[in-house]
């Protein structure tokens, strides 16, 4: 991912949580990571999905 901002990120998780409902069905619970820094969390951000299946997945911005 070359940029992390809020767009860039959020555009590239709707993308791939196609992927995720695919692999663990469609998401039941989310939890969210990130730094303290409301506007560098972008670029360290962590999503958790759990579907109905309970596999969980994770989903963050990468290097």
């Amino acid at each position: 991912m070359g940029s992390r901002t809020r767009d860039a990120v959020l555009a590239s998780l709707a993308r791939d949580v196609d992927l995720v409902r695919v692999l663990v069905g469609e998401p039941a619970r989310l939890a969210t990571l990130g730094g303290a820094d409301a506007e560098a969390a972008w670029g360290t951000l962590a999503v958790g999905f759990s579907g109905p299946t309970m596999v969980p997945a994770r989903w963050q911005v990468g290097p």
